[in-house]
Formats: C-alpha cells, sequence, structure tokens
C-alpha cells in the first residue's frame, strides 16, 4: 500500500462519494450502508498512510465532490432556507412558524414558500425554529446572496466548507500545542460521517467547532481570555450544545482570566439571543427547544430503556415525564464533571469535556447522526476511539428511511448501542479489560 500513488489511493473513495451524493436515494438502505461502511473502514486505514499535508488534501477533495449535489439524505436545509429568505423579507424567523407565515398571508411576495414548506416536512412546518443566531445570520447572508434554492444551498455549503478547512488548522496547531498525534486529525477530517453530515447534508456542527476549537487553542495558551470568550460564545449562537461545556472552565482559568472569559461569554452571548429576538421570539424559541426534552424521540439508548419501563409499569410513554426529570439530570452531570479537580490541566479537562457531553448524549431522547460529531472532534485530543466507533455505527439509524412506516429497528439499535456503550466502558474503565483478559487466561 506504501507504493500506491496519492491519486489512486483516492480514487475508490472519490467513486464511492460520488455514488453516495449523486446515485443512491436515502430509501435504498443496503446500497447506502455498502458505500458508507466501506468508507468508515478505508478512511482510518487511508489516513493511516497519509502525512497531514495529504489527509488536508484528500479531506478538501471528497468535500468538494459533494458540492455540487443538494442534501440527500437530511431535510433540515429546507428550514435553512426558509429562516434566510424570512429575513430578507424583512421578519424575524422566530416570529412565526411555516404555516402561521403562509396561513397568514404573508408569502405573497415569497414565491417559494410552498415548495420549501412542503420539503422541510410537516413537523417543521408546524414549530418555530430552533437555530440560534449566528446561525440564523448565515442564513440570511445565504438566501441575499442565492438567487435560488440551488444557489442558496451553495452558499450555505460554502460557509461550511470554509469553516472546515480553518477548523483543521486550529485541530493541527492544538494537538501540536498538547503534543498529541498530530495525524489524529484524520479521524475527523477524513471522517465520512463527518464528511456526508456537513458539507453533504449542510449541518453546521462544523461552524460550531470552528469557534469552539478557536476558544480552546487561546484557553490552552491562556494569553487572551476575552477573545477565546467571544470565539466559545460564537460557538453557543451556532449550537447551543456548547454552552454546557461553559461551567468546566471555571477551574482552568486563575480568577482574573475567570472573571474575564466568563463576564464577557455571558454579555456576549446575552447579546447574541436578546438583541436579536423581540416581541414573542424568545418564548417560541425555548418552546420549540422544549419538544427535544418532551417530544420528539429517535435514536435515543438510555430513554428507551426507560420508555419500556413505563409501558410496563404505567403502560404509556412517559416521555413527558421523563422531559421534566431530565434538565435536572443534566444539570447533575455538569455538575459533576465541572466539579472535578482535575480540570485545572488542559488534558484531563479535555477529557471531562468529552465524557459530559458523551453521558448528555447517552441520556438524550433525540440522537441524528450528525450530534456525534462533536464526540469526534474532542475525541481526537484524547486516547478513546468510542466516538469515532459511534460515529460510525450511527449511521444505522438512517435504515428508518428505508421503512415506509419511518419505523426504526430495534435490532439496529441493539447492534449500535451495544457495541458503543462495550467499549465505552472498556476504553473509560481499563479495569473491565483486566477482569475479562483473566478471565480468558483462567480458561
Amino acid at each position: 500500500m506504501k507504493n500506491i500513488p496519492f491519486f489512486l489511493l483516492l480514487l475508490p473513495f472519490c467513486v464511492l462519494y460520488y455514488f453516495l451524493g449523486y446515485i443512491i436515494p436515502r430509501e435504498d438502505t443496503i446500497p447506502i450502508f455498502l458505500c458508507f461502511f466501506t468508507l468508515y473502514f478505508l478512511s482510518y486505514f487511508l489516513f493511516k498512510r497519509l502525512s497531514t499535508r495529504q489527509i488536508l488534501y484528500a479531506g478538501i477533495l471528497f468535500r468538494l465532490l459533494l458540492f455540487f449535489t443538494l442534501p440527500w439524505l437530511s431535510q433540515d436545509f429546507y428550514r435553512f432556507i426558509w429562516d434566510g429568505e424570512v429575513q430578507v423579507l424583512g421578519y424575524s424567523p422566530y416570529e412565526f412558524t411555516p404555516n402561521e407565515f403562509i396561513e397568514g398571508g404573508l408569502s405573497k411576495s415569497f414565491p417559494e414558500a410552498f415548495l420549501l414548506r412542503e420539503k422541510m416536512g410537516s413537523l417543521s412546518a408546524k414549530h418555530y425554529t430552533v437555530y440560534p443566531p449566528f446561525n440564523q445570520w448565515l442564513f440570511f447572508v445565504a438566501a441575499w446572496v442565492g438567487k435560488s434554492l440551488f444557489s442558496t444551498a451553495l452558499v450555505l455549503r460554502l460557509f461550511i466548507l470554509l469553516g472546515e478547512i480553518a477548523l483543521f488548522f486550529i485541530a493541527v496547531k492544538l494537538l501540536k500545542k498538547i503534543k498529541s498525534p498530530v495525524k489524529n486529525i484524520g479521524f475527523y477530517f477524513l471522517n465520512p460521517l463527518v464528511i456526508i453530515e456537513l458539507t453533504g447534508n449542510l449541518h453546521f456542527e462544523g461552524i460550531m467547532l470552528l469557534f469552539f476549537g478557536g476558544s480552546l487553542l487561546f484557553l490552552y495558551s491562556k494569553r487572551n481570555s476575552f477573545l477565546a470568550s467571544v470565539l466559545f460564545s460564537l460557538s453557543v449562537g451556532s449550537k447551543l450544545v456548547t454552552l454546557l461545556f461553559l461551567p468546566l472552565f471555571w477551574r482552568y482559568l486563575n480568577r482574573q482570566k475567570r472573571f474575564i472569559f466568563f463576564g464577557s461569554s455571558f454579555l456576549i452571548i446575552f447579546s447574541l439571543f436578546f438583541f436579536y429576538f423581540k416581541n414573542h421570539d424568545l418564548l417560541h424559541f425555548f418552546n420549540s427547544l422544549s419538544l427535544w426534552f418532551n417530544n420528539f424521540e429517535f435514536n435515543a439508548s438510555f430513554f428507551y430503556l426507560i420508555r419500556y419501563l413505563g409501558f410496563q409499569g404505567v403502560g404509556f410513554n412517559i416521555i413527558r415525564i421523563w422531559g421534566l426529570f431530565s434538565p435536572f439530570l443534566i444539570v447533575l452531570i455538569v455538575l459533576v464533571f465541572s466539579l472535578s479537580k482535575k480540570n485545572t490541566s488542559f488534558i484531563p479537562l479535555i477529557k471531562n469535556l468529552l465524557m459530559m457531553a458523551t453521558c448528555y448524549f447517552f441520556i438524550s431522547t433525540t440522537i441524528h447522526p450528525w450530534y456525534i460529531i462533536t464526540l469526534i472532534f474532542i475525541g481526537i485530543f484524547t486516547k478513546y476511539k468510542f466516538p469515532y466507533i459511534w460515529g460510525g455505527l450511527i449511521f444505522l439509524s438512517y435504515a428508518t428511511y428505508g421503512n415506509p412506516e419511518f419505523r426504526e429497528s430495534s435490532l439496529l439499535l441493539w447492534i449500535e448501542y451495544l457495541i458503543v456503550y462495550s467499549v465505552f466502558l472498556l476504553e473509560v474503565f481499563p479495569v473491565l479489560r483486566k477482569v475479562r483478559f483473566n478471565r480468558f487466561r483462567n480458561r
């Protein structure tokens, strides 16, 4: 394999990405799985073979192959375009649901309104948007620049592509500083899940991680707490999940830098959100956000076990009860990891960030494939490989689209989470590996 030219190494990947992006519809589960898992398996050996510079070139090439396709595995981007177009017309994206906007007669100068509402799906059309302000600004710019659905999607994709390239250099610099293998960036930048979900399906975890990674880089140097807080706040303004990470930095910073970082972060986040909202926009935003705890469920693990016990005990789905309880559990998880005395050093801090985010996803009621990209990114700064394993297995959840009734497969859920939890426990608790080895040796 060492003697194979660089371009020949990339050829099978290009063919598989082309088939995934342009040929195979999302309802054809088996061909999609064959392409994806082949890519996932081969990509591990590819980045081991490549230099850091070659990883960058290969990652950009794979992303460019998907640049001129419309997202095929997710319809979320139609809502992104809707939110942007509404802003171009002078309305707040948080003010109306798409259904309210059309039924209220506001779509007269919005010729694509009915098409977008149909494409985004009935679930999205009847709810207020949940995308934070910085994302909304990107949606607005894309809609203002783009003259059609396709061109608007290309502008959004350009934002993500440029953000991921910048993130590559930030991650490489941080890996060098903490003396971790620089080629670990391959776990992220050549990861098929990352490429398909971000460049392909236009999810904005890449923008969120760009700001979060930049913030980590400045926090590690401990030179500019204010700039670190600006980047961290923009990360929260892109995806709210990074807000959970904020308390973990309390012990890491000294008193003066702690005051600057936390004070600036609160002020900037407040400005991003509250100056963007008007009238009842904030209430609309949090009402839709609460649906992720009280109504929606997809590809969950621990919650599905709780739900099953609920059916056995009380005879109905207890998701609303769980929705009332889970925020307190999340706060408890955040507090446990935030109070760790190990957070005074950077490497233990990163590990705690990974563990806390993993526990959060373990108890969540909805886990879409692109959510795990956050774990994959944080994982490249640690020795843990379970985020990479989960990043491959979570693609099994797309079998739901191949089901005419949009029903999840219990078998695939068991396969996904038995492996993920097993690898997680064996990596996080090394004593389990010793017990397993001793039992095997005694036999």
